[in-house]
């Protein structure tokens, strides 16, 4: 600045803004040793005789002190910008995208998008293998397969509504797959010898067979309101409650054995030599692990 001429409005004293990014760092680093420490600049009122080596007060200019000074200097910073700052801010390179100039130290630049494409490809691989790390973490699947699938039989053994041979072989493979604790499809083939196409099989025939029972159970229920409404209306009278439960009455079908489950399926976990075949002392060895049985076998030969 010339002498005679009005200060820099957007500077406080009259010194003119510095832009970090017009400067490399070495000409930044030569300017910020001549100036003094950020204790002395923002701790106390800065004295002008310690900023003779940044540029020369000579009358002629106003200052926010109500004295007449200029200040004649290239490259000096406002009061409130810190020198630290101003470095790292010269490295920051997401400062640098909003400028005309983007292009890094390394020659490459900011906004090729072949470097943006590439910093995605780093970021996604970073996230991956740390959701990889927590899924290793999980302590879900940190115990063995072999206690987990013993915990479905434990947990839905009790809940086994049972018609035939087959549907117990079939509740019961549910019963090891299916529960609060996750099995995956290789742990059943490995350890039950029940491949997962068969799996698939067998549980969509028992669903449809289930969906089958509910619907013939509504049907009977509708049919059974039907004559209740029509004795109803002939009778003008209640009917008796132990005349309507005979005619409601459901046949119920006891359960099997917990014996005869696991021989049923013993006897069918293989019907087509599909892994190992299952024997009814692993069946003994499982019951013990889910805590069913205590050191007892409910078998006595394979």
């Amino acid at each position: 600045m010339r002498e005679g001429e009005s200060p820099n409005l957007n500077s406080r004293v009259g010194f003119h803004v510095l832009n970090p990014h017009s400067l490399s760092i070495s000409e930044i680093e030569e300017d910020l040793r001549r100036i003094p420490s950020e204790k002395d600049i923002f701790l106390k009122v800065p004295n002008i005789k310690e900023l003779e080596g940044i540029g020369r007060v000579s009358e002629g200019s106003s200052t926010s002190f109500g004295q007449q000074k200029t200040t004649e200097s290239r490259h000096a910073p406002t009061w409130h910008t810190s020198p630290t700052r101003l470095i790292r801010d010269h490295s920051n390179p997401r400062v640098k995208r909003g400028l005309m100039d983007t292009r890094n130290d390394n020659g490459g630049d900011l906004m090729d998008p072949r470097l943006q494409q590439q910093y995605r490809r780093s970021r996604r691989r970073v996230i991956d293998e740390r959701e990889e790390r927590e899924d290793n973490e999980d302590p879900e699947y940190c115990r063995h397969p072999q206690s987990r699938i013993c915990d479905n039989l434990k947990y839905n053994l009790q809940q086994l509504k049972l018609r035939s041979q087959k549907d117990t072989y079939l509740a019961v493979v549910d019963a090891a797959i299916i529960g609060p604790e996750p099995v995956r499809s290789y742990e059943v083939e490995s350890i039950l010898g029940i491949s997962n196409d068969t799996f698939l099989k067998t549980r969509l025939r028992r669903k449809e067979a289930l969906e089958y029972e509910d619907f013939e159970f509504n049907r009977d229920r509708v049919e059974e309101m039907r004559e209740l409404q029509t004795r109803r209306r002939s009778s003008y009278k209640s009917l008796n409650s132990n005349n309507s439960n005979k005619n409601g009455h459901k046949t119920v079908i006891p359960r099997p054995a917990l014996k005869e489950q696991f021989e049923l399926f013993a006897r069918y976990g293989d019907p087509q030599s599909i892994g190992e075949l299952i024997t009814l002392s692993q069946t003994d060895k499982w019951l013990r692990q889910a805590g069913i049985i205590d050191n007892w076998n409910i078998t006595t030969t394979d």
